[in-house]
């Protein structure tokens, strides 16, 4: 178990939530609150060396927590997300794994909702397409039977039709020219709808003569 350590001073920290130890009269680690009353840390308590590395570990899964625990609150993300955001704080692989498996646990990291979400609010505030859609959230670590199923869920309730024909309605003006219509076609296919959507779509825009492209409705 080590020798033991007298714990000889407890100092608040600048930060009034987190306290710095002093073993034997010189700094040791510093410890947030709840890790301090967790272990019981107070001045004239001894510390071994096994104790010591258990604590320093509960810290480090508390910090990593309370940091996924604000990206959460800042708005819903993904697993992968939430790792490598952990990951580029500089925590290691199996505190970043801990603290993820922990909070699907408890439902804060949930992949499904998350995509759902996801998919929503893209379509809303900027249309795309099925394939662009599952693109990005694959990029996210969402399993691929999760993306099938949300890209039904959404593309049910804002068919891709519709959704292709809000962007022609902002972008086409009347009338248009060859190499118009052709730069109109690539961003609809860059924004992830297939030809098959887009087709039908651009020769309506080309024959018919009314405005019912460029109405927002």
């Amino acid at each position: 178990m080590g020798r033991e350590r007298d714990v000889t001073a407890v100092k608040r920290s600048r930060n009034s939530r987190r306290c710095q130890v002093y073993l034997d009269g010189i700094f040791a680690f510093e410890v947030s609150d709840t890790v301090r009353s967790q272990f019981g840390i107070q001045e004239g308590e001894s510390l071994n060396e096994v104790l010591i590395r258990d604590i320093k570990r509960t810290e480090k899964l508390t910090e990593a927590k309370e940091k996924a625990l604000r990206l959460l609150k800042y708005r819903p993300r993904s697993v992968r997300e939430i790792t490598t955001r952990l990951k580029q704080e500089g925590y290691s692989e199996p505190v970043t794994a801990r603290v993820t498996e922990d909070l699907v646990r408890v439902g804060l990291l949930d992949d499904e909702s998350f995509a759902a979400s996801y998919a929503h609010n893209r379509l809303m505030q900027h249309p795309i397409g099925r394939r662009l859609l599952a693109h990005e959230l694959r990029r996210r670590g969402i399993d691929e039977e999760v993306i099938v199923r949300i890209g039904e869920t959404v593309y049910q309730a804002m068919p891709e039709k519709d959704l292709a024909g809000r962007l022609i309605a902002r972008r086409a003006r009347k009338p248009m020219n060859p190499k118009e219509m052709k730069r109109l076609t690539d961003f609809l296919i860059r924004r992830g709808f297939e030809w098959e959507i887009v087709s039908p779509l651009i020769e309506e825009l080309k024959t018919n003569d009314d405005d019912m492209f460029l109405s927002d409705e």
